[in-house]
């Protein structure tokens, strides 16, 4: 069994050639399963500053190919981190992993960001992302064992959010002046992807 974490980002040729070459190799039992993550943490534009560079139109491209193969060869999964960036967005990360979660299992995980403690989204009050939450437990599915054991994973996160009711706005400040850094070097503009959190 081989695992590879991915941004599913290579080009199709490549990513299509990889794939199919491995496919190869479990057809002629040489391997007994291939798992692929998926590293992504939410959806759209917000997606593409978090992780720079990154091209969703293309990474959906290639997500559908390896969804398309079945769960016997490919076990294929989502592994995300949540922080204040990535928060907005993660309904619509569900809503594109539901499109091909319907005829097969897509393992999906979630962490809080670990490393710099500002761009945790505890460092704003839980009514900051009450609606989000509201629609991140919309989009999740609940017909399978594995997808039950997502939502609980979701379940957690929530309660260690719901623990802040006041914003921290030394950590705020931080998370602005460290992203305006980022934006001096990058010539982007993360206020105007999140506004609210300006």
């Amino acid at each position: 069994m081989g695992n590879i974490f991915s941004n599913f980002n290579p080009p199709d040729k490549y990513f299509k050639k990889y794939v199919d070459s491995i496919h190869d190799l479990w057809k002629n039992k040489c391997i007994d399963r291939f798992d692929l993550t998926a590293s992504i943490d939410c959806w759209g534009p917000e997606a593409e500053y978090v992780r720079f560079g990154l091209d969703c139109k293309l990474f959906e491209e290639n997500f559908a190919y390896a969804a398309s193969f079945p769960e016997e060869f490919l076990f294929l999964n989502a592994n995300q981190t949540i922080s204040s960036f990535t928060m907005k967005t993660m309904p619509d990360l569900i809503k594109m992993i539901n499109k091909y979660n319907t005829n097969r299992h897509i393992g999906h995980y979630a962490m809080l960001v670990d490393g710099y403690p500002f761009q945790r989204p505890e460092v704003f009050a839980y009514s900051t992302w009450e609606n989000v939450w509201a629609d991140v437990f919309t989009e999740l599915k609940t017909d399978t064992n594995e997808q039950q054991e997502t939502v609980k994973i979701f379940t957690g996160l929530q309660k260690v959010m719901q623990q802040t009711t006041e914003n921290d706005t030394v950590k705020i400040k931080q998370l602005h002046g460290y992203f305006d850094e980022i934006d001096r070097r990058r010539n982007t503009s993360w206020r105007s992807l999140w506004p609210e959190l300006t």
